[in-house]
């Protein structure tokens, strides 16, 4: 995703999820060497403002661009992973079995990355799936306010199982 200079002030650099000193990984959780200083030190390098940030100029505008999470970050093998997803406008939270509403108040928050489809806003679907999930505990997907991040690899199955409320059936 690129973020002209503008969005980052409007977003108060919240856009840029791996962002800056305050992080909450720990060095170790990230992949590349760089990522891992940047995040040590608390210092840039030269067009690496950030872990997992590349920073450049795209027809005149500055411009940074986030690695994705799973190029980032250490991710867990892969899985297969059975719950339920909740497909909010800016939030996709998933809720692992057992759970019987998502989202919901016990365990982590975790953030469901390439969902099964596109689903309708604020659905909430069953689902079955093979993904990975991050190593480390940290600030990921909508705004950085998860504590985990999955990766789906392969769909298996999908069911709707509760419309949003005041949505009609064809609505997206």
């Amino acid at each position: 995703m690129n973020y002209g200079w503008a969005s980052l002030a409007a977003f108060g650099l919240a856009s840029v999820a791996r962002a800056g000193v305050n992080d909450k990984l720990p060095p170790e959780a990230y992949q590349d060497p760089i990522d891992r200083q940047i995040a040590q030190t608390g210092k840039g390098v030269a067009e690496r403002p950030f872990p997992c940030a590349h920073e450049y100029v795209e027809n005149g505008v500055d411009t940074i661009e986030s690695t994705p999470t799973d190029l980032c970050v250490k991710m867990m093998p892969q899985q297969r992973w059975r719950g339920l997803w909740r497909n909010n406008m800016e939030g996709s939270t998933f809720c692992p079995e057992p759970a019987k509403e998502c989202p919901t108040h016990a365990g982590e928050s975790i953030w469901l990355d390439s969902g099964p489809g596109r689903g309708g806003r604020g659905d909430l679907y069953r689902v079955d799936f093979i993904g990975r999930k991050t190593m480390y505990k940290g600030p990921y997907g909508y705004m950085s306010m998860y504590d985990q991040e999955i990766v789906m690899d392969r769909a298996i199955s999908i069911e709707l199982i509760e419309r949003a409320k005041g949505r009609p059936p064809d609505w997206r």
